[in-house]
C-alpha cells in the first residue's frame, strides 16, 4: 500500500505549521508540528529536534509499535520539548495496514466508501486511536481555524476530489478568502495500492479550435436565415378577418348583472380554494424540509460511526446513540419516514452497540407458589434466588437451575423488611435496627445497630454489609464462631463519602455502588479507588448485579427497561431489551448459568446471555 499525500504549511511567527514525513521500510511517518509566536528559524530548530527525537523513539519500537507506545512518545516529547497549550501537533504512524494517531489541538477526518469521519477533535477526543487502514481511504490533518472557516462541507468535498495535490489547491483558493489572521496547516493523504497514474486530460489543439469555431458560425447563420424565411411565410399568408353581427352585442341588462355575480362567486370560490390549497402546500414543504434534515442528520450520524467503529469503538457508539436521539424527534414528524430510519438505526446499532431485541421467556410464575405474591427486592447467592415481598411480607427461596420454589417466610417473620441479602443456603434481612438470618431454621435475630429505615444490606465473604444512606456510611458485621460481631465502619478512618443518593450496590471482593445519576463508584480496603459515569448509555438506574464469578457488570435501566454491561473497567459490553414484560422491579444476573433474571412482580423472567459467545 502506498501513501501519497500533499500538505499546507505556514511560516508566520504569529503560527508557524510544519508537516514532516518520514518513510521506512516498515512503516510511515507523519509529523504536523504548528508553533504559536515562534520566530521561524527558532521554529525550525525546535522542529527538527522534535522530528529526529519521535522518529529516534518509533524505530526502536520496530514492529512492537502500539497505541500505548505512541501516547507515550507523544507525551514525552511535550514535556521535553515544552510545548504550550496552543502549539498544535500530530503523530501518525502506518505500520502493516494499521493507522495509529494522536493529535492535540488540530481535527482529523477520514473518508472511507464515500462517508466521512471525525477522528480526532480537539474539544471531545483525547488519547490515541487506531485501527486499519484501506486501500482508497482518505485522510486530512487540519487546524480548527479552517474547519470553522470553511465549514465540514467543504472538508467533505476536497476529500472526495480523490486527488491530494488537487485538493490542495482548490484548499489554498479557498483560503485566500477568509481572514488572514487564520491557523494555516494541513496534511492531506490518500491510501492506494500502487503509484496511481494520472489521466491524460483532453485538451483541444489549434486546429480543432478553429474547426470548432467554423461550424458553430455556419450553425448561427442557418438558424437567423431559418427565422427570415418563417416571418415572410406570415406575412404572405391571407389575413382572416373576424366579424361580430350587431344582434350578437344586444344583452339585457339583468342578464349582464347574473353574469357579475356568477363570476363573482365563482372568483370567490377560486380564492378559497388557492388559500387552502397553498397553506396545505406550505405545510407539505415544511414537513418535508423538517423531514430531509432529520433524515439527513440520522444518516451523517450513522455514516460516521460505523466508519469510526474500527478506529473509536467508543466514540461510534456515541453517534449511535445520537442517532437514537433523533430518531425519536422524526417519529413526531413523518411516521412512513420514521419506520424506515428506524430500521436502518436498529440494523446499525445492532452492529455497533451489540444490543440484543430478543423477547425474555418466562421463567416462573410466582402466585402459584404464593397466592398474591409480588416481588420488589431480591438477592442472588450461586445458584439460589431469594424473593422479598415487602407489601405481603413473605420471602421465597428459588434454586435457579431446577427451579425448585419454595415459602422460607411469612407475616410473621419478614413483616417490616427493608432489604435482604442471600448467602448460599441461607438469607439475612435488615429491619429498623436489627439484622436478622432466615434459613430452614427459622428466623434469628443477629444483632442490633441504628441505621434507620433507610438501608441496603449484602453479604460477602461469610460477612454482612450494610449502606446506612441516611448517615453515609457503610457497616460491616464480621461473622465467626456461629454469630455476628457488632457493626464497625467499614470506610478508612477519616474519609468520608456522600452515599444519600446510592440506588443499588453490589461486592465482588470490590464493593460497587451506582447513584440515581449513573455514577458508578468502586470500593477497597475501605477507600474508593475510582468513580465513572455510565450515563450516556444508562439513564436511569435502578440495579447493579455482579459477584466474584462475573466478569462484567449488569445495570438495570428502569427509564428504557434494559440491561446494560459493562465490564469492569467501565468499559461498554452490550445491552439486552426486557421486551414488552412490562416495567422490571429488579435484575439478577449469573455467568456461571449464563442467565440475567428479571424480576416483573408476581412473574420472573429470564434471557439468554448472548454477549459471553
Amino acid at each position: 500500500m502506498e501513501i501519497i499525500t500533499a500538505k499546507i504549511s505556514s511560516n508566520e511567527s504569529r503560527y508557524w505549521s510544519q508537516v514532516l514525513e518520514f518513510a521506512k521500510a516498515d512503516h510511515n511517518l507523519f509529523l504536523y508540528l504548528g508553533f504559536v509566536d515562534l520566530e521561524e528559524s527558532a521554529a525550525e530548530r525546535k522542529s527538527k529536534a522534535i522530528a529526529s527525537f519521535i522518529e529516534s523513539q518509533i524505530i526502536k519500537q520496530a514492529k512492537k509499535l502500539t497505541g500505548a507506545d505512541l501516547k507515550e512518545i507523544s507525551k514525552a516529547a511535550r514535556l521535553h520539548f515544552k510545548f504550550s497549550d496552543n502549539d498544535d501537533f500530530a503523530i501518525i504512524v502506518i505500520q502493516e495496514g494499521v493507522l495509529k494517531v494522536t493529535a492535540g489541538g488540530l481535527t482529523m477526518f477520514l473518508l472511507r466508501d464515500g462517508k466521512m469521519a471525525t477522528i480526532f477533535e480537539p474539544k471531545t477526543h483525547s488519547g490515541t486511536i487506531s485501527g486499519p487502514i484501506k486501500e482508497g481511504d482518505s485522510f486530512m490533518v487540519v487546524t480548527t481555524d479552517i474547519v470553522s472557516g470553511l465549514g465540514i462541507g467543504v472538508i467533505k468535498a476536497l476529500l472526495e476530489m480523490n486527488q491530494p495535490a488537487s485538493a490542495i489547491e482548490s484548499l489554498l483558493t479557498k483560503l485566500s478568502t477568509l481572514d488572514g489572521n487564520l491557523r494555516k496547516g494541513c496534511l492531506l493523504a490518500m491510501s492506494v495500492a500502487s503509484k496511481t497514474k494520472v489521466a491524460d486530460s483532453t485538451i483541444l489543439e489549434p486546429s480543432q479550435k478553429t474547426a470548432l469555431s467554423r461550424l458553430k458560425n455556419l450553425f448561427n447563420l442557418f438558424r437567423k436565415a431559418a427565422v427570415a424565411f418563417v416571418d415572410l411565410l406570415l406575412k404572405l399568408l391571407p389575413e382572416r378577418k373576424i366579424v361580430v353581427e350587431a344582434g350578437m352585442a344586444d344583452v339585457s341588462i339583468e342578464r349582464k348583472r347574473k353574469s357579475a355575480f356568477f363570476v363573482a362567486v365563482v372568483l370567490l370560490v377560486l380564492l378559497v380554494v388557492s388559500v387552502v390549497y397553498g397553506s396545505k402546500q406550505r405545510e407539505l414543504r415544511s414537513k418535508k424540509a423538517a423531514t430531509g434534515s432529520a433524515v439527513d442528520e440520522i444518516n451523517h450520524l450513522l455514516d460516521e460511526a460505523q466508519a469510526l467503529f474500527g478506529l473509536s469503538p467508543d466514540r461510534s457508539r456515541e453517534l449511535v446513540l445520537a442517532a437514537k436521539e433523533s430518531l425519536s424527534d422524526l417519529a413526531d414528524i413523518d411516521g412512513e419516514e420514521y419506520k424506515v430510519m428506524a430500521e436502518k438505526v436498529d440494523e446499525v446499532a445492532g452492529a455497533i452497540l451489540g444490543e440484543y431485541e430478543g423477547q425474555p421467556e418466562l421463567f416462573l410464575d410466582l402466585t402459584l407458589s404464593t397466592d398474591g405474591f409480588s416481588g420488589q427486592a431480591g438477592s442472588l447467592s450461586e445458584d439460589t434466588l431469594y424473593v422479598l415481598d415487602k407489601e405481603n411480607s413473605k420471602l421465597i427461596q428459588i434454586d435457579v437451575k431446577t427451579k425448585n420454589t419454595r415459602v422460607i417466610a411469612g407475616p410473621s417473620e419478614v413483616e417490616g423488611t427493608l432489604d435482604v441479602a442471600g448467602y448460599l443456603d441461607k438469607a439475612f434481612i435488615a429491619k429498623k435496627d436489627v439484622l436478622y438470618k432466615v434459613d430452614k431454621g427459622g428466623i434469628t435475630k443477629l444483632a442490633d445497630g441504628q441505621f434507620g429505615n433507610d438501608v441496603l444490606i449484602n453479604a460477602y465473604a461469610g460477612n454482612i454489609y450494610l449502606l446506612d444512606k441516611s448517615r453515609s456510611q457503610i457497616l460491616r458485621y464480621q461473622g465467626g464462631g456461629g454469630g455476628f460481631g457488632e457493626g464497625e465502619s467499614w470506610l478508612a478512618e477519616g474519609l468520608s463519602e456522600d452515599l444519600t443518593n446510592i440506588v443499588s450496590w453490589a461486592i465482588d471482593g470490590s464493593i460497587w455502588a451506582v447513584d440515581g445519576e449513573a455514577m458508578v463508584y468502586r470500593f477497597a480496603s475501605g477507600r474508593r479507588l475510582s468513580r465513572n459515569t455510565i450515563s450516556k448509555y444508562v439513564k436511569k438506574p435502578a440495579k447493579i448485579s455482579t459477584s466474584e464469578n462475573d466478569q462484567d457488570i449488569y445495570f438495570l435501566d428502569s427509564a428504557t427497561n434494559k440491561i446494560v454491561v459493562f465490564d469492569k473497567e467501565y468499559g461498554y459490553i452490550a445491552q439486552y431489551s426486557a421486551g414488552d414484560v412490562g416495567p422490571i422491579r429488579s435484575m439478577f444476573a449469573s455467568e456461571s448459568v449464563g442467565k440475567i433474571f428479571l424480576l416483573t412482580g408476581p412473574k420472573l423472567y429470564v434471557l439468554e446471555m448472548k454477549h459471553l459467545n
